[in-house]
Formats: C-alpha cells, structure tokens, sequence
C-alpha cells in the first residue's frame, strides 16, 4: 500500500512540474501604459469613452498557445467619456448599474494562430451577470527588453485587441434609447496593452 502512495504522489509531482515547465509566459499588465476604449453611435456620431481601471492576468507564448489565455476585469465605475453628467447617467439604472453590477469580465478558453502576428482569443464575457460568447482579434506588437535603467531586469510585451458587442444582448438599457435613435446598440473596443514579465536569469 506504501508503494502504491508513493508511486502516485511522485507521478502527482512530476504531472505538476512538467505542467509549470511548459505553461506560457505569465505577464503583469502595465497599467500606466495601457487603456481601454470604446465608442458607440449617438444619434449620427459615435462617442468614444473609456474605462480607467482594469486588471487581468494574461498568459501568452506564440509558440505555446495551448496554455496561452487572458483573463481581464474592469471596473465599471471607472467609465470616462469625458463629460461628466454623461457618465453618471451610464453608471446609473438606465445603463450599467454600476453599484449592483460593479465589474466586467472577459476570460478566454481558446487562443488561435491568424498569422502575421495576429490572433483571435475566443471566450466568455460578462456584463451585469449576463455571459455570452465574444472573440477578440489582437495583434502582438513585440517583445523587447526595457530601455530603462531602472528596468533593466524586465522584458516589456505588447497586445493590440479589437472587438465589438452589442450592448443590449447584456442588458446595458433597456432599448429606449436605441428605438428612440439616440443612443445605438453596438459597441466597438480596443484593448491597447503594455505587459511586463521579469527576465530569466538576470540579477
């Protein structure tokens, strides 16, 4: 019986250590160098705005795709569109709810090749408890090792995302404003992220 236990707890460890060998690169967003935007018709024009705080953890090695992902929360109260009567009205009841539904979250479960630098992350979003399947097209803008003295020890990353939803799907209004023609219904993003990792065997 000893042997049978310590035959599996070897092969538990060795599952383990092979696993974190081969996991793609974890990188920290830069949050200083990093923003998202979106913008949405009103009534001929689209507005831009943007979310001021978001997080995530995001994993992501071209050459190891299959362990690749990115997971990415925003705080809905953080809505910037510049004005401020105007993003109070879209933290409120007619919109977000920002107070009851106090974060966003898009987690990706695939990441595919499209070549030249291109990829398309597949997963789920969710926004005021509703899930629904989104993909992201980003492009990977490089890696390069930090030009700064002070960073000397860390390798900077980059992605460039674009996607579109349809704000109704997810309970963002009620539709009044869409049938009204002043506000539209879909809603284009771009993720514009700087990453950081630190570099191997550098003291």
């Amino acid at each position: 019986m000893n042997r049978v236990i310590t035959s599996i707890a070897v092969s538990f460890v060795f599952a383990f250590l092979v696993g974190g060998a081969n996991a793609a690169q974890e990188w920290k967003i830069d949050k200083d160098h990093s923003a998202l935007r979106f913008s949405v018709k009103h009534i001929v024009t689209p507005v831009v705005g943007g979310f001021d705080e978001f997080t995530g953890m995001i994993r992501f090695d071209p050459n190891d795709l299959e362990n690749s992902s990115i997971d990415i929360t925003v705080n809905v109260s953080s809505i910037n569109t510049g004005i401020k009567q105007r993003d109070d009205h879209l933290r409120s009841a007619d919109f977000f709810e920002a107070e009851k539904y106090p974060e966003m979250r898009f987690v990706s479960k695939k990441i595919t090749d499209l070549k030249n630098n291109r990829y398309e992350a597949n997963g789920k979003m969710t926004i005021k408890q509703v899930t629904k399947n989104l993909a992201l097209i980003f492009t990977a803008t490089g890696e390069a090792d930090h030009p700064s003295p002070k960073m000397e020890c860390t390798v900077v990353g980059g992605l460039v995302g674009q996607t579109s939803l349809k704000r109704l799907d997810y309970q963002v209004g009620n539709g009044q404003f869409f049938q009204m023609g002043i506000v539209g219904d879909e809603v284009s993003i771009e993720l514009f992220v700087e990453m950081l990792r630190p570099k191997a065997d550098c003291k």
